[in-house]
């Protein structure tokens, strides 16, 4: 399936780790559009020292769409992936982030359905203790 839609990533001016991505273009295809943020919005690891960077979720929310697309993704799907040489789990869950523009999502038009790509971290590495 060839990708057909935009991904802005946002950066936080500030550095406080509020970078997010969204997808923009699944609208056309009848589906949501996707949205992530760069630190983890869930779990009891708040990712401080940890977060995506632009071409991560740029790859996550392209995978995600795509799934999504082809129906192998749906509101509610949850899913993990290891990462740092399997140091690290991350649990995605695809939520309902409600409409344009709730996740700063300000290039969509108001009112196109947006869903939350929702994670959390589980780090295996002695620093933190799991």
């Amino acid at each position: 399936m060839d990708i057909d839609w935009f991904i802005y990533c946002v950066f936080d001016p500030d550095g406080l780790g509020q970078d997010f991505a969204y997808t923009d273009g699944l609208w056309r295809h009848g589906s949501p559009e996707l949205h992530i943020w760069a630190r983890p919005p869930d779990g009891d690891d708040p990712g401080a020292d940890w977060c995506w960077s632009d071409r991560d979720m740029m790859f996550l929310l392209n995978d995600a769409g795509q799934r999504q697309l082809s129906g192998a993704l749906d509101l509610g799907a949850t899913w993990t992936r290891q990462v740092d040489a399997g140091l690290t789990t991350v649990e995605f869950n695809l939520t309902d982030g409600g409409v344009s523009p709730d996740l700063d999502t300000f290039q969509l038009d108001e009112g196109i359905p947006v869903r939350a790509l929702r994670w959390s971290l589980q780090r295996l590495t002695p620093a933190h203790g799991r």
